[in-house]
């Protein structure tokens, strides 16, 4: 399923930082620099002035640490390395076999062309079955050309491997132990008409699988950030970008940003929420070279657990019920927007090797301006409609014929509100013991000063670190009072049960529609 780049503890180092250095700021000054803040160099980026440096503590110190770098003449931005995550599958019914290119008119587009292996596509996730039938003859291959600069070290992935890179194990093996890249993968180019499997969208396009997700669907932006800079110089045209993160991060704009020529498709994520309210990125990246892909279901509705957006998610594509390819090799019934970006990257690449010369403004306008209009998208997407593959190959041969441009939708740039919720934590229930608290939860009444997402967690100190005990969210909460309601797990309730009290904080996190967040925090204690 689709990839949630939730901010969840991972395993890059805490005390990891992204730091921007201003231009003209040379080597020795940049150690100057680090010496002057007291962090170490970890590895360059592949933008102008971008590298990871460790700082070596956590906590507070770690802040100290960033205000330092920030204040430091020549650094243009810090920011921590923030966590990614694939956006979790939901637990609907499979059903159907591959419905999705009966609605999206592929077939008519296949008239015309099937997709070029001059064209590649980078799928950035958890890695590919390597051996699959289905996947194998599409596989990039460098052909023993190095992509980036002789210098660099294998720690940064530019060697010379044969079907991409694992940022995640630092190898040239981007072997799939997830099994979600391997599904978005064949969505975009498995093997088609060759009597095997399952079809692909562009059935001879180039596959570049670049892994920065680990086991449990987790990464950071800085393993993110490599893998784009990776997949230019591979030549990659499309970047496919099936998961997603809370945090906004410079780092990763700026890579895309400066890109211009590449389109990035990226999943809407799958929380049901309002990404203009509660941001999710690369989705909510304001560039003209991203698309932002929500999911729909067999009867062209908004999937149940689909995110959406009038101003951030551009168009949807189908989500529910996704064959295509899993490691062993097999094939599988998968749900999530992450099933429906690879849709749109699959008819990029067949509209590339069409209009090879079109630029990825051409592409997304193309794509954004031959939509299916459907009702039940209406204000959940700019379009308010459906991918429709055929449309869109036909539109950009237009292009390149001279016969007629496509302007893409523009988002809204109002001026952003930037003023905080002030966030108020009034009670929590029940007070007549520990028991009572760990057997029916607990309820907490939050007041935010404007409509907006809460989470509220319970959390302890144990051993230094900040434990979460329980926690609940209000996705849509309306201005003024809501009542959140913290559950604990069947192991928290057994562990705190042998206490003879439990000392605690409540945390409130409110994150109002244009993503400004207030913060509120309170001290609970309850007896056995």
């Amino acid at each position: 399923m689709l990839v949630v780049l939730a901010a969840l503890p991972t395993a890059a180092a805490a005390d990891d930082l992204i730091v921007r250095y201003a231009s003209g700021v040379s080597a020795d000054q940049r150690e100057r620099l680090r010496g002057l803040a007291g962090v170490r160099a970890v590895e360059a980026l592949p933008l102008d002035g971008l590298e990871v440096v460790s700082a070596g503590v956590t906590g507070a110190a770690l802040d100290a640490v960033i205000a330092q770098l920030r204040a430091l003449p020549g650094v243009r931005y810090v920011e921590r390395d923030a966590p990614i995550r694939r956006h979790a599958a939901p637990d609907d019914p499979l059903f159907g076999a591959q419905y999705a290119h009966g609605l999206l008119g592929t077939p008519l587009a296949w008239d015309v062309t099937t997709g070029s292996p001059g064209v590649t596509v980078a799928v950035v996730d958890s890695g590919a079955d390597l051996a699959h039938p289905d996947l194998r003859p599409n596989l990039w291959t460098n052909r023993g050309e190095r992509p980036g600069n002789r210098r660099d070290d294998d720690r940064n992935g530019y060697v010379d491997d044969v079907h991409g890179y694992d940022f995640s194990e630092h190898d040239g093996t981007p072997q799939d132990a997830d099994g979600h890249g391997s599904h978005v993968s064949g969505i975009v180019a498995a093997g088609g008409n060759d009597g095997f499997g399952v079809s692909g969208t562009a059935w001879r396009a180039g596959l570049l699988p670049l892994r920065v997700l680990d086991e449990e669907g987790e990464g950071t932006v800085s393993d993110a950030v490599k893998a784009y800079g990776y997949a230019l110089r591979a030549g990659a045209r499309v970047v496919n970008v099936s998961w997603g993160g809370p945090q906004f991060t410079r780092a990763e704009r700026d890579m895309i940003a400066g890109a211009p020529d590449v389109l990035f498709v990226a999943s809407a994520g799958n929380e049901g929420d309002d990404v203009d309210r509660t941001p999710l990125y690369p989705c909510a990246h304001d560039l003209p070279n991203v698309v932002c892909v929500a999911a729909t279901d067999q009867q062209d509705a908004l999937a149940s657990f689909s995110n959406r957006g009038a101003r951030s998610v551009d168009l949807a594509a189908p989500g529910v019920a996704i064959a295509s390819t899993v490691p062993g090799p097999g094939w599988s019934l998968e749900d999530g927007t992450s099933m429906a970006a690879p849709f749109v990257s699959g008819a990029a690449a067949l509209m590339l090797s069409r209009a090879p010369a079109a630029s990825a403004l051409d592409l997304r306008g193309a794509l954004l301006a031959t939509v299916d209009p459907l009702p039940t998208l209406a204000g959940a997407t700019a379009t308010g409609g459906r991918l429709n593959v055929a449309r869109a190959v036909q539109a950009i041969g237009a292009t390149a014929a001279g016969a007629a441009g496509t302007a893409p939708p523009q988002r809204s740039r109002a001026p952003r509100d930037r003023t905080r919720p002030r966030v108020q934590i009034l009670s929590a229930t029940p007070r007549r013991g520990l028991r009572r608290v760990l057997r029916r939860g607990l309820r907490v009444r939050v007041r935010c000063s404007e409509a907006c997402a809460l989470r509220v967690e319970l959390t302890a100190r144990h051993g230094g670190r900040r434990l979460v005990l329980a926690s609940g969210r209000a996705s849509r909460a309306r201005r003024g009072t809501t009542t959140v309601r913290l559950r604990f797990s069947a192991r928290r309730r057994r562990s705190l049960a042998r206490g003879r009290y439990l000392r605690a904080t409540l945390r409130a996190r409110a994150t109002d529609r244009a993503g400004n967040v207030g913060r509120a925090a309170r001290r609970v204690r309850w007896r056995r």
